[in-house]
């Protein structure tokens, strides 16, 4: 998987979207540490997936103050 964007938000790292060899992804990765080992580190998929399949794109983590959302 290529082609994806990194995100750091309060509730930790996020890898967003990517490419694998014939399709743009929709998988969203949250990259978890258990304790204080970086062994412990995995990147676990989350049960949301982006709307549309994105890769090589731009992500940006806006602060919750911005409320956009509602």
């Amino acid at each position: 998987m290529y082609g994806f964007t990194l995100v750091e938000t309060t509730q930790g790292t996020y890898a967003l979207g990517g490419h694998d060899e014939n399709n743009n992804r929709s998988e969203v990765l949250h990259f978890v540490c258990h304790g204080n080992q970086i062994q412990s580190c995995q990147w676990q998929e989350m049960p949301e997936k982006l709307e549309v399949g994105r890769g090589g794109h731009v992500s940006l983590s806006l602060p919750e103050s911005y409320d956009i959302c509602n």
